[in-house]
């Protein structure tokens, strides 16, 4: 049903470019303008009807595209081996059991891997609208971060279209769900993170 929606609206607004464009041109001719100025009115009414919707297309995409390529990555701090070898003895006093509900925190979550780990979740926003989503291993005695995920997406969704997020969210053409491409669970790096975490984790498992 939506993609009913959208295909009648995508066919009515390529109408109302072509109506737009044309009326120009035809203007133009009336006053038996040159063919120049006639090619620049058509594009005028081209502009006319489609800068109020894709004027933010091509600066969304150059910041989506340079935060990812500055920014976003798996970055791994310290391992578990490194931090077991630095805190002789602490990883078989901790347990992966269930320990709390996620926390509330500034931006995010965070949730207990053990009495010592921790792993947060941030949401921020940068330029252009751009999301940036930050998931973080962290030592919380020491505050060190032990390893961080951080990933870059636009804010639009099948989620968002229509849910009170603005016209925005409507422009599927600029659908970015993060740097790298394909299925989200196949992403490399964040497979990374994720066993990383997991590892940290399972200190103690053996307990």
């Amino acid at each position: 049903m939506v993609g009913l929606v959208f295909l009648a609206i995508i066919g009515v607004y390529v109408l109302i470019v072509l109506g737009a464009t044309l009326t120009a041109i035809y203007v133009a001719k009336r006053y038996e303008a040159r063919p120049l100025i006639r090619g620049m009115a058509g594009l005028g009414g081209f502009l006319l009807v489609t800068l109020p919707i894709f004027w933010d297309w091509a600066p969304v995409v150059m910041a989506h595209n340079h935060y990812c390529a500055k920014d976003a990555g798996f970055f791994l701090y310290k391992s578990p081996a490194q931090w077991m070898k630095e805190n002789p003895g602490v990883a078989e006093t901790l347990t992966y059991k269930y320990i709390s509900d996620a926390e509330k925190i500034d931006g995010g979550e965070r949730y207990l891997l053990n009495q010592r780990i921790a792993r947060e979740v941030r949401n921020s926003m940068r330029g252009w609208g751009i999301h940036q989503r930050e998931e973080l291993v962290v030592d919380q005695q020491s505050g060190q971060i032990l390893a961080l995920y951080r990933d870059f997406w636009t804010g639009v969704t099948a989620s968002t279209v229509g849910n009170n997020q603005g016209l925005r969210a409507w422009k599927v053409w600029m659908k970015y769900d993060g740097c790298e491409s394909g299925d989200p669970y196949y992403w490399k790096r964040s497979q990374e993170f994720s066993e990383v975490a997991k590892s940290y984790k399972r200190f103690g498992s053996s307990r």
